[in-house]
């Protein structure tokens, strides 16, 4: 039976995943997600499960949470981007085995790689954290 679960900032740091509402199976393991919130991981889960009827969880979502809806709203032409691999301003992770990534966040937070691999290191891939970690060791 496939659940909804929450995986907070530091469950996301330790799965090296995005925060957000995911499906559990009773082994503990993630079957789908990420997803916005409760609403719509409900409904993605009993739709991923063959369109059942009301689940039985979705009385419990707190009132004005969110809409109930497709777990996969229809992307607009706005949603696809002039995105290239040197685009990394929206990104959240750093990761040191992408040598265009490396380039980038060295260039975004002027250091060095040996810097940047160092911020990495002590502080876990989040961008935010690595920023805070290299002003700090100013």
């Amino acid at each position: 039976m496939t659940v909804p679960h929450y995986i907070n900032e530091h469950q996301s740091d330790i799965r090296a995943i995005k925060l957000g509402w995911y499906g559990m199976e009773n082994n503990g393991k993630l079957s789908s997600g990420p997803y916005p919130n409760q609403g719509k991981c409900l409904t993605g889960i009993t739709r991923a499960r063959g369109n059942f009827g009301a689940s039985p969880w979705l009385a419990r979502t707190p009132a004005g949470e969110a809409e109930m809806g497709s777990a996969y709203p229809p992307k607009t032409k706005q949603d696809y981007g002039e995105k290239t691999k040197q685009d990394y301003g929206d990104k959240i992770r750093i990761d040191m085995n992408q040598p265009y990534q490396v380039a980038y966040w060295k260039e975004r937070f002027g250091v060095t790689e040996q810097e940047l691999s160092e911020g990495v290191r002590a502080t876990g891939a989040l961008a935010r954290k690595v920023e805070a970690y290299l002003k700090s060791n100013d």
